[in-house]
């Protein structure tokens, strides 16, 4: 089983948008009690999102899975996995993360650089409010809960 690094990206203090930043936060705490989820085999961090950043969180490693609030249009709370290197058509350049450039453009830049990891998977949680100050939307906390049995059951299936 390859360790995994999870990037959890977005603004703590701009309501939904801190989706991925608690998600990380949760998943670093659960990691220990999965099978095989002991130091070294579960790597969490957190990004604003900007592609520089990304780049260099997931720089040497293998595995990565990056969650983040999108906005595609769907119930708030509905979380959407998203293979970032063989999704054909991947929209980038639109309003898919609620970040004005993100994980797309980051795909795009080391796909140029020759940066890409092996694998490399956007957790999406549908977002509503991305207004300062706010706290998460009720679908919002339903869906990171969703997100998170997600990431550990591909954590236990080595996959």
């Amino acid at each position: 089983m390859s360790s995994l690094l999870v990037i959890g990206v977005g603004n703590p203090d701009r309501g939904d948008d801190a989706a991925g930043w608690i998600a990380a936060k949760r998943v670093a705490d659960r990691c220990q009690g999965w099978v095989g989820g002991g130091p070294g085999k579960v790597r969490v961090c957190q990004s604003a999102g900007d592609p520089a950043s990304l780049i260099d969180a997931w720089d040497g490693a293998e595995d990565v899975v990056v969650i983040d609030a999108v906005v595609t249009g769907g119930p708030v709370g509905t979380v959407c996995v998203v293979d970032l290197l063989r999704q054909p058509g991947f929209p980038v350049g639109r309003q898919v993360s609620s970040h004005g450039m993100g994980p797309a453009e980051a795909v795009a830049l080391a796909r140029s650089l020759d940066t890409l990891p092996a694998s490399l998977t956007l957790v999406g949680i549908e977002a509503k409010s991305f207004t300062p100050g706010d706290g998460l939307s009720p679908g919002v906390l339903e869906g990171i809960e969703a997100a998170l049995d997600l990431i550990e059951a591909r954590h236990r299936g080595g996959s």
